[in-house]
């Protein structure tokens, strides 16, 4: 079951696809950190993969041995950021 939480007016703004999960969370803070990088995962072969690999190379973390696998789909934890910094996420 899905529940989303909805505040009661619409609203709109930008998106950004990042994965931050606990592994690649930990990757990017070494990386901005200065640290050298190497992440090793699969990701599914769809739009969030693919995104997840260019955002590692983006900031200079070794995604060579990220493998992309067909017939399976990325986890993903969309979160929503208000202006006000207040989150809202799928549940």
């Amino acid at each position: 079951m899905i529940r989303f939480r909805v505040r009661a007016k619409p609203c709109s703004g930008r998106v950004s696809i990042w994965a931050l999960a606990q592994g690649a969370n930990q990757a990017v803070a070494a990386r901005l950190c200065g640290a050298d990088v190497v992440m090793v995962a699969n990701v599914g072969n769809d739009l969030f993969g693919q995104a997840t690999v260019d955002n590692f190379t983006k900031i200079g973390i070794d995604a060579s041995r990220v493998r992309i696998v067909d017939g399976v789909s990325s986890g993903v934890a969309p979160i929503f950021v208000e202006p006000t910094a207040r989150t809202a996420s799928l549940s």
